[in-house]
């Protein structure tokens, strides 16, 4: 593991269904991040909502569409795909 590149932990919690159609699903859950950055030796957390658009294809279910909405808009550090 590269001692340089922060960490993170995500939880999803507390899913529900809004709408359901035999290939199609919106739901919404909210979530945490934690990152701990080894090069400052700082941690901290973002949290917030999600909202899903499910669909179903020939394969598999896939994300259609995903909405972010952060509950604490204040960090301390660039955001990055892995940190939301």
């Amino acid at each position: 593991m590269d001692s340089t590149v922060a960490r993170t932990v995500h939880g999803i919690g507390s899913v529900e269904v809004l709408e359901e159609a035999p290939d199609r699903i919106l739901c919404e859950s909210v979530f945490s991040v934690h990152v701990y950055d080894p090069r400052l030796g700082k941690e901290h957390t973002r949290h917030g909502r999600y909202a899903h658009v499910l669909v179903q294809d020939a394969e598999a279910w896939r994300i259609a569409r995903k909405v972010i909405t952060l509950a604490n808009d204040r960090v301390p550090t660039v955001l990055d795909f892995y940190s939301i």
